[in-house]
């Protein structure tokens, strides 16, 4: 996943906060994935999980998924959080919730 300060509305990599038929919250990934890129998430809805080590696009409806939420303006799942973004601008997590970072002040 890629921190970024200003999202093009037109682009279509875009989150959004929601809720889950179960009032579970959830960051739900605006995208269409194609066969070549994700096979397992064409004509699913993605949410942003967590693997263990890093945010991702998971199927919404998978099984024993770490979901993401938003919790005031951190991206938390368990312990883990969003700790900044690396050099390509991808996030970072830290897995001990320790050094957690809100969400950048747009420009």
């Amino acid at each position: 996943m890629v921190d970024a300060v200003c999202v093009n509305a037109a682009a279509n990599r875009q989150m959004t906060a929601s809720t889950t038929s179960s009032g579970t919250n959830v960051l739900l990934v605006q995208r269409s994935f194609g066969a070549g890129f994700r096979l397992d998430l064409v004509s699913k809805q993605a949410c942003v999980g967590f693997n263990g080590t890093t945010f991702l696009a998971q199927d919404c409806a998978a099984s024993g998924m770490k979901l993401v939420r938003l919790v005031g303006e951190q991206l938390k799942s368990g312990s883990a959080c969003q700790s900044g973004h690396d050099g390509a601008a991808q996030l970072t997590v830290d897995t001990t919730g320790s050094k957690c970072v809100g969400a950048p002040t747009p420009l």
